[in-house]
């Protein structure tokens, strides 16, 4: 195994949420460096970078000043490299999830790694810089292997210890407490992902059913959440708290519109739901449909009145045999073994370059990724 840094371009303040980046360079980070730059939209030659702070994995997270150096001061102009402490670029990964930030980031020696999440948001062109790509779902991976010649998949993995807690149900949060049984859930970001009018017309058509929907309500969604007595909108919670909150429901769903946005989505919630031991019913998505419902571990239902008569099959209880197929299917979703098959993957892109001829201008190559290299 390759001893390599990974610098990891993250567009979102590192600690607001919990996602698959956060879990696979915490693992990372036992065998790697691993620093982060966050919020890196905000970069620019007049905003050098600062640190913000250690995280308990030992994962340096650096984000732009908030204040800005202008004429007549000399522009500050602080480079990645000086962050790297002089790593050597043919044994650094960059890690970045949109393609907008391939053309933002060096080439040369350096080894990029996009995990695209969106194979729509991409082309050929837009990823000629990535040495390698990966995605999270089976339609994505489809679409990936069109546009680039080394496409993996690595599904979502889960900490199945930290959801498993909800099997147990030590505690119950206090907002939710108050909230009535029977209860449905769902946790994700409420943006124009999620149908609206399903969700309305389940609370709707089933009123002694109690749906609680958690997450930060994008502009797109606020005025569009329904204000029905049954409806508890709960906003953002912790990635730590969220085994308790799906300790108290019965079953949780995935209301997911049909639309582009959703098109190679690949819902990181459902191997959380399963590890909670609890029964989903979510919208017909290609990545849902296969392998989950295909495989008996997802209710699908394509109408309200398929959904309402999910829900309520679910409140029926499940079968031992359930139970015993998703355990067997999540042992082999850590994030651990996730992130040795990337790791892998990694160290032979690294190999692949030691035999290339090394570039003319190296340390100039080095020099140039600074802040506004990296994002413009």
């Amino acid at each position: 195994m390759t001893n390599f840094d990974i610098l990891c371009v993250s567009p979102t303040p590192w600690g607001e949420r919990v996602r698959r980046p956060q879990h696979l360079m915490r693992v990372a980070a036992r065998q790697h460096r691993v620093i982060v730059i966050e919020q890196a939209h905000n970069l620019s030659e007049d905003a050098p970078l600062v640190a913000c702070s250690t995280t308990s994995d030992g994962i340096k997270v650096y984000r732009p000043a908030e204040r800005t150096w202008s004429s007549p001061r000399p522009r500050v102009r602080t480079s990645v490299r000086t962050i790297l402490a002089g790593a050597d670029p043919s044994h650094l990964a960059v890690w970045v999830d949109h393609p907008r930030a391939l053309s933002l980031v060096p080439g040369g020696e350096t080894t990029v790694v996009c995990d695209l999440h969106d194979p729509g948001t991409a082309d050929e062109g837009s990823l000629a810089g990535a040495e390698l790509l990966l995605t999270d779902g089976s339609g994505g991976y489809e679409a990936s292997r069109r546009l680039h010649p080394r496409a993996y998949l690595f599904p979502h993995a889960v900490d199945v210890e930290h959801f498993a807690r909800a099997r147990a149900r030590h505690r119950e949060p206090v907002d939710q407490s108050l909230i009535p049984g029977p209860r449905v859930g769902f946790w994700g970001t409420i943006d124009d992902r999620i149908d609206f009018g399903l969700v309305e017309g389940l609370a709707s058509r089933m009123p002694n059913v109690h749906f609680v929907m958690i997450g930060p309500v994008e502009r797109s969604g606020r005025e569009r959440m329904g204000r029905l007595s049954n409806l508890h909108w709960l906003g953002s919670r912790s990635y730590a708290d969220l085994p308790d909150y799906v300790g108290g429901w019965n079953a949780a769903f995935l209301p997911f519109a049909r639309n582009d946005l959703t098109k190679f989505l690949s819902p990181p919630q459902i191997p959380e739901f399963l590890a909670a031991g609890r029964a989903i019913v979510s919208t017909p998505l290609r990545d849902v449909q296969h392998p989950y419902g295909a495989s008996g571990l997802v209710k699908v239902a394509d109408s309200l009145e398929g959904f309402v008569a999910a829900i309520q099959e679910t409140f029926r209880g499940h079968c031992v045999e359930w139970l015993t197929t998703v355990d067997r299917y999540l042992r082999a979703l850590s994030w651990e073994a996730t992130w040795e098959g990337i790791e892998h993957l990694v160290n032979g892109a690294l190999r692949r370059r030691a035999t290339r001829p090394v570039p003319e201008r190296r340390a100039e190559r080095m020099g140039s990724l600074t802040p506004a290299v990296l994002m413009h």
